[in-house]
């Protein structure tokens, strides 16, 4: 599954899919939802357990993103190691390296302000030179947003992309009492049950999430892409949304997306936020 990125070094890589489209894969509840067979000729970013989905479904991405310490549990190792095995291209935090190692598929990165809490995330953060560094604060998607950028790809269509964690370990009463009797390792927040929800509060990892999603917006606002929102639900409203089914209707060629323009919701004004980690 090698590309012409696995054939260059991080600082040849700028533009070379230039004009072209991209599916950057969260790891939301909805992606079990999602038909991915149907991007199986597109291009496609993933991240972190996303091999928990492939008994699922033939499709399997063209890049991968790992910056995540959650690599030091074997669970999430093993599904890290089974995409990276398969050849994917692959955008590794520089400090995963011994757990990774040196492979011809792997461009290892220097991420910055991962353990940052804010509210707002200052558009200095965003990063146009992944070979220099990539800011990871708040989600891996913010990670893959600029790899794709930086790429040249010109429109970005997210799918999984949910946001609305909660806390149903924390929950108290009968409902909580009934989730950790019925399912006790269950996590509502991602496609897998067993995918494991970080430790932290959700109000802190949906607020930090959306302050990463709205730096990215800004950065493709004054930048040569766009982003849309197509995953199926959630609460995430910082970007247009479209419907997979319409985005998947255009040429891909990065011409200016033919759609009615009441198929495109645009985005609620956000409220403020409290900032928090990560929801790697």
């Amino acid at each position: 599954m090698l590309t012409q990125s696995d054939n260059l070094p991080l600082g040849e890589l700028r533009g070379t899919y230039s004009g072209k489209r991209i599916f950057a894969i969260g790891n939301g509840p909805s992606l079990k939802d999602v038909p991915l067979d149907l991007l199986s000729s597109e291009y496609s970013i993933a991240m972190n357990r996303i091999a928990l989905l492939y008994p699922e479904t033939q499709w399997r991405p063209t890049f991968f993103v790992c910056t995540t310490t959650n690599i030091e549990r074997s669970d999430w190792r093993r599904d890290i190691l089974h995409t990276i095995d398969l050849g994917v291209t692959t955008f590794a935090w520089q400090e995963l390296r011994s757990h990774i190692g040196e492979r011809p598929n792997v461009h290892y990165l220097h991420c910055s302000h991962g353990p940052e809490v804010t509210q707002e995330a200052p558009d200095r953060w965003w990063s146009d030179d992944i070979a220099e560094r990539v800011c990871k604060f708040g989600t891996s998607m913010l990670v893959a947003l600029q790899i794709a950028a930086y790429l040249g790809f010109a429109e970005i269509y997210l799918l999984g992309c949910d946001l609305g964690f909660v806390d149903t370990r924390r929950r108290r009463g009968v409902v909580g009492r009934l989730l950790r009797a019925i399912r006790p390792d269950s996590d509502p927040n991602h496609f897998a049950k067993d995918y494991g929800t970080p430790g932290f509060h959700a109000s802190t990892l949906n607020s930090n999430m959306v302050a990463a999603h709205r730096l990215a917006r800004r950065a493709s606002m004054t930048r040569q892409f766009r982003i849309l929102n197509c995953t199926p639900g959630g609460t995430l409203e910082v970007y247009e949304r479209l419907s997979l089914e319409d985005a998947l209707s255009t040429k891909g060629d990065g011409s200016p997306i033919d759609s009615d323009p009441a198929n495109l919701i645009r985005p609620a004004v956000a409220g403020p936020t409290a900032g928090g980690p990560c929801s790697d």
